[in-house]
């Protein structure tokens, strides 16, 4: 890592030289801090934060494990849906809902939808747009001005332990999810 950012200093930390050696994966909780803040996060701080400022590399907040309404639900608290609603009547920043199971590549100016489960798109005073997979997230988000800070992968992992349990008893549960994060990560040409 340290060697990585001396070369990113030496072309300059915004060149777009820079952007292409720097990567950064963000599963769950780390793909949440890749917006402009914190604001979004499921995880309410019990105390106070310096700043709910965030890395910044994309234009828009994650919701990672983004669940649909289900309208036959018992459940009498906010939905997930109804917190992204309420973060738009007080902030600008689109909100891209990433479902279980779904990722996003950051990589040439683009921000690719990948996986089976979409994503939802929210802007405020607008209507929730469904995002598929190979969808450019940049393009439904209106942010057509975005550079690329750092090639990222983005990921919300599948919560079930039914995906792979063999492997996951023989790693736990944490480092099973970190390994898969890297795999996909370097499936898709990043190095780690």
């Amino acid at each position: 890592f340290a060697e990585g950012a001396a070369r990113s200093r030496s072309v300059g930390p915004d060149s777009p030289e820079s952007a292409r050696r720097r990567a950064y994966i963000g599963s769950s909780a780390g793909s949440n801090v890749a917006g402009p803040t914190i604001k979004t996060t499921k995880d309410m701080p019990i105390v106070q934060p310096r700043s709910f400022d965030s890395l910044g590399l994309v234009p828009f907040q994650i919701s990672p494990h983004f669940q649909d309404p289900d309208p036959n639900s018992k459940h009498m608290g906010e939905t997930q849906e109804e917190r992204i609603l309420q973060f738009l009547e007080e902030n600008e920043t689109p909100v891209v809902g990433i479902r279980e199971g779904a990722w996003l590549v950051c990589e040439n100016d683009r921000v690719t939808l990948k996986g089976e489960a979409g994503a939802r798109i929210f802007r405020r005073g607008e209507v929730p747009v469904e995002a598929k997979p190979g969808d450019n997230i940049i393009d439904l988000v209106g942010a057509t001005e975005w550079k690329l800070k750092a090639r990222c992968c983005l990921i919300a992992p599948r919560c079930s332990e039914t995906a792979e349990p063999d492997r996951m008893r023989r790693c736990g549960r944490k480092e099973f999810f970190a390994c898969r994060a890297k795999e996909r990560f370097r499936r898709r040409g990043f190095s780690a």
